[in-house]
Order: C-alpha cells, then sequence, then structure tokens
C-alpha cells in the first residue's frame, strides 16, 4: 500500500490538510503540539475529548492535546473514538474541517496505525509525523521524572505492555509515517520539524 505524499499546488505553496503526529510516550508529540506557532502562523491544533483527568505535569486550561474530564457519552459519540489505559478518547472530524475551511492546517496526535490509515485515506494530502526518542528508555524516564511525572506513571507509560505493542506497531509500519522525528531533547527537534513541513510545501 503507498501511502505517498499527493500534494495540490495553491499559489507558489503545496497544500497539507491535516498533520498526523504519533510515537511512544514521552518522544515529544505534545511538545510538538505545544510549539505549533513555531512552525508557522497557519497551524492549528484538534483537540480531543477525553475522559481521563490530567497528569500532574498537564495544564488544564492550556492544553494542546486534550480537554479533560469530558463525560463518557460525549465521548462515545464522537465520530472516531477509542479506549487506551483506562481513557476513553474521541474527537470529530467536523473539527479538522472547520479549520481547513479557515486556511489552517489541522494538527493532531494520533497514536495507532489503524487510525493513522484511516485518516490518511480520508484526507489525501495529510502527512504522518512519528516522533522517537533518541534517549534509551531508563534516561527517558529520568528526564520524565524531572518534569514531574510520578514513578508509576513513568513505569505505565514507558515500560508497560501496551508501549510495547504500540513500538511493534511503529516498527512494522514505517511505510506509513511521511518522516521519523528523531527527539534529541534539545532545539534541533523543533527546527527539524519545520524543515520537514516547509520544505514538503514549497514548489519545487
Amino acid at each position: 500500500m503507498n501511502f505517498g505524499i499527493n500534494m495540490k499546488t495553491m499559489g507558489k505553496k503545496k497544500m497539507i490538510d491535516l498533520v498526523i503526529i504519533s510515537g511512544t510516550s514521552g518522544s515529544g508529540k505534545s511538545y510538538l503540539l505545544a510549539n505549533h506557532n513555531y512552525l508557522g502562523v497557519e497551524y492549528s491544533i484538534v483537540k480531543k475529548k477525553t475522559t481521563r483527568p490530567p497528569r500532574r505535569n498537564e495544564n488544564t486550561d492550556d492544553n494542546a492535546e486534550f480537554i479533560f474530564n469530558v463525560s463518557e457519552e460525549e465521548v462515545a459519540s464522537c465520530e472516531y473514538s477509542y479506549y487506551f489505559r483506562k481513557g476513553h478518547y474521541g474527537f470529530n472530524c467536523d473539527d479538522i474541517d472547520k479549520l481547513l475551511a479557515q486556511k489552517k492546517i489541522p494538527m493532531i496526535i494520533i497514536r495507532r496505525i489503524n487510525e493513522i490509515i484511516i485518516l490518511k485515506k480520508k484526507y489525501k494530502n495529510a502527512v504522518a509525523i512519528l516522533c522517537e526518542s533518541n534517549l534509551p528508555d531508563d534516561e527517558l524516564s529520568k528526564l520524565l521524572q524531572n518534569y514531574g511525572s510520578s514513578f508509576d506513571e513513568i513505569q505505565t507509560r514507558i515500560f508497560s505492555e501496551d508501549e510495547k505493542i504500540i513500538k511493534k506497531e511503529y516498527s512494522e509500519n514505517r511505510g506509513v509515517f511521511n518522516f521519523v522525528l528523531k527527539n534529541n531533547y534539545d532545539s534541533s527537534f523543533l527546527f527539524s520539524a519545520k524543515k520537514f513541513l516547509d520544505d514538503i510545501r514549497c514548489v519545487k
């Protein structure tokens, strides 16, 4: 199956109709969303609804990725919804389409391969970025502790069985992604993301 980018030209820019961000825990997905303005004023976030409460280090008022503590019924009524680690998550494509109508480029975090494939079929000019940590798991664990994550939370996020399954999915489905963004936890992370998105939007 071919997941190459089929971009349409629009003036001097090529069109992206969705940026899908994926990756394992602690790889920089939420950080990339939170700094979307660095990528360009046209980028905008599609927030997912979730039944789960925020973690200790997640700002509830200005969170880039989630609307927290939503009722089970409201999340279940979303066009796309799924369970992950005892939380229910959902979003509607209407939220993506509204941003596109405003000439914005929507960005959303999707972790599972099947959902990424579905969205790339629906949005033909979508690009998928896989964030990967360049740190060993034990060093990443220490880094997350420094940012306020508890020991139990880190064990769940990095060392749990479902995280191993996701890592395996990524290794077996590299062709789904248009770009692998390596995170050295320095300024190169955002720079590399911006360069990739700028490059594919330039007319060659």
